[in-house]
């Protein structure tokens, strides 16, 4: 199969099957295509979770969020071209298209904009794919308007199938920004959450952070009520014998239970929805830098079910 692949303001054709079995051949972990521009590097991750307004839909919602380096790749003469096209396109395992998400971005609001310090600003973008569960290849690309710069990254990903009736939850979601207006420019949105995504899942005590992540199948009672815990474990990547200051501060609502490698909070929960939204904010001002494991554990009080889920954060 020959498959088209955005260039700039072409498209380039290429054999993907020959590709492919070449590819294994030589080196299965490297994926670099030929294209007319400098290569380039984007911070991406990529988030999945269920539809929260149709419960008879099946497929998973994919979000790849990127971030553009304002003041790196995007500079040209003084000036900051963030014009750009991107493109998300999921394979089969012969490298076939089987779907694809492409995006034109002309006009950038200021909105969108990540700072981490000084000559560290970001633009901040997502792309939502919807497909059913399954594994593939994700293939993801972006070409700069001003130079045919490209970007290019492909991974394998098994797309989750979340449970129709047991207790679940989607992956955590790194914000800097989350506000409860539908109408605002925030690059990712659930339901009336406009969500600024942080993908390069750094932060400094410059940025808010918010943790946003979403509960699926919460038993009610008779009055529509679910009841649930929320368990949250931040550790360091590697144990480090200074986590004993970390911050007593760290969102006053919760319990702590403070060991030496280790902070756990846990609060409770009431929901009218089956499917819930969560999302909170932390202050970590008072927190050493290094890497950081956040693990979310959440408990139906009504079944007793549990599901966790977890993601890193970089805090500098």
């Amino acid at each position: 199969m020959v498959l088209r692949m955005i260039t700039g303001q072409t498209i380039i054709n290429f054999d993907t099957h020959s590709y492919n079995k070449s590819l294994k051949r030589t080196n299965p972990e490297d994926y670099s295509p030929k294209f007319k521009g400098n290569l380039f590097n984007v911070p991406f991750n990529l988030v999945q979770f269920k539809d929260l307004d149709n419960a008879a839909n099946k497929n998973t919602q994919l979000y790849l969020n990127y971030a553009l380096d304002v003041f790196g790749s995007f500079k040209f003469r003084g000036n900051y071209k963030l014009q750009h096209k991107a493109g998300l396109f999921l394979l089969d395992d012969e490298a076939n298209k089987i779907k694809q998400t492409v995006d034109n971005y002309t006009y950038l609001n200021s909105e969108r904009e990540l700072n981490l310090g000084r000559h560290n600003k970001f633009w901040i973008s997502s792309m939502m794919m919807e497909t059913k569960p399954d594994s593939g290849t994700i293939a993801f690309e972006i070409i700069r308007d001003k130079d045919n710069g490209v970007s290019t990254n492909r991974f394998g990903l098994r797309i989750k199938e979340f449970s129709e009736n047991k207790l679940d939850l989607s992956d955590i979601l790194l914000a800097s920004e989350i506000n409860r207006n539908s109408s605002g420019d925030g690059a990712v949105i659930r339901r009336d959450l406009t969500i600024l995504p942080n993908p390069t899942h750094t932060f400094t005590c410059d940025n808010n952070i918010f943790i946003y992540y979403e509960v699926y199948n919460l038993a009610q009672n008779s009055s529509i009520q679910a009841n649930f815990e929320q368990r949250i474990t931040i550790s360091k990547k590697e144990e480090s014998s200074g986590f004993e200051n970390f911050i007593s501060s760290l969102l006053s609502l919760f319990g702590t239970d403070r060991g030496s490698d280790r902070l756990t909070m846990t609060t409770n929960y009431q929901s009218f929805k089956k499917n819930t939204q969560v999302y909170l904010q932390l202050d970590m001002k008072a927190l050493e830098a290094g890497e950081y494991i956040v693990e979310i554990k959440v408990k139906d009080k009504s079944t007793g079910e549990e599901a966790s889920s977890e993601t890193f954060l970089v805090w500098r």
